[in-house]
């Protein structure tokens, strides 16, 4: 099948991809992995295409703080006209390894449950156990509310830096209760209004 020319103002340079020439499937491609096509990202002062700070800007989480996760759940449940989720708990220490303010928090935890909230989207419930943690700092100071939204990264550490770069706070670290990849709480409240999740899953083997 012959490839079509892009648009003479096309700065794509990718002659053998698919899509190639045609802007509607193209842009909805990059749309849906979450970023812009070359045609449609905003440009420096210099010139040059921006581009996301974490690679893609596709939310794959909204999580909320709540005292009691057992009844929030229920009312979630009902709201969304569901089965109320299992509640889980963060993980022992010896696997997710949390670092909370650059220290080790062996004490800290919580309950989570999770509802699916869309593709490839969750909303997670998140009760504190009291120790001091970014969650619990949150619940003790905010009350009960929306914490953070999460992205999935690739390079937890370049993206780490990055978000430092903007003047955001690295405030917890650690893995998922199964080991399977990492996450990375950002303050961003500052400038964002909420705290930025990082994740990053393992490649499975």
């Amino acid at each position: 099948m012959a490839i079509s020319p892009p648009p003479i103002d096309c700065p794509c340079t990718r002659v053998e991809c698919e899509r190639h020439g045609n802007c509607p499937a193209c842009k909805e491609s990059h749309r849906n992995r979450g970023y812009l096509p070359a045609c449609d990202r905003p440009k420096d002062a210099d010139g040059n295409m921006v581009m996301p700070v974490l690679g893609n800007y596709l939310i794959t989480q909204v999580a909320i703080i709540v005292r009691d996760i057992e009844a929030t759940k229920k009312k979630f449940a009902a709201f969304f006209g569901v089965e109320p989720p299992a509640t889980i708990l963060a993980g022992e220490y010896n696997v997710i390894q949390t670092v909370y303010m650059g220290n080790p928090a062996p004490k800290a935890g919580c309950k989570l449950a999770f509802f699916n909230a869309g593709p490839n989207v969750s909303l997670e419930l998140i009760e504190p156990n009291g120790e001091q943690s970014t969650w619990q700092d949150f619940l003790d100071k905010q009350g009960e509310g929306i914490h953070h939204i999460a992205f999935g990264v690739r390079g937890m550490d370049e993206k780490v830096a990055a978000c430092k770069q903007l003047g955001m706070i690295c405030t917890q670290r650690g893995k998922y209760g199964d080991g399977s990849g990492e996450y990375a709480y950002m303050d961003a409240t500052a400038d964002l209004k909420c705290f930025i999740e990082l994740l990053e899953s393992y490649p499975q083997e």
